[in-house]
């Protein structure tokens, strides 16, 4: 069987009948509870597309800003916990032009962007 036609018809990322990236056996039943424990709904979805769709690592006003909102409140505690759960990760910092301190840069946490180490906020 090719590989194409091994994945052909692959689940979602968090679809637990996902096989493995190397396709040789089916996610451990830890895996599976912990992939169905992650909330992948509301703020922290339209952070992750919001992410996705800006293509480097951003800071919170970054994303804040590409989802229209005025609150940073209503980004920053979201990604706070994509960080904690590791589908996140701070990958640099900038200084914030609007606040003058510095910033953290997200991506997500498997792996880096280009241009994570620089930039104005």
């Amino acid at each position: 069987m090719t590989r194409a036609r091994q994945h052909a018809g692959q689940g979602s990322l968090f679809d637990e009948r996902r096989p493995t990236g190397h396709g040789s056996h089916r996610m451990h039943e830890n895996s599976q509870r912990s992939w169905r424990e992650l909330d992948f709904t509301g703020r922290k979805l339209d952070l992750c597309r919001a992410l996705a769709e800006l293509g480097v690592a951003s800071t919170d006003r970054q994303l804040c800003q590409h989802l229209r909102r005025q609150d940073m409140n209503y980004v920053r505690p979201a990604i706070t916990r994509l960080v904690r759960d590791r589908i996140f990760a701070e990958v640099g910092s900038v200084t914030d032009g609007l606040t003058n301190r510095r910033v953290r840069k997200v991506w997500f946490a498997a792996e880096r962007a280009e241009g994570s180490e620089g930039g104005a906020a």
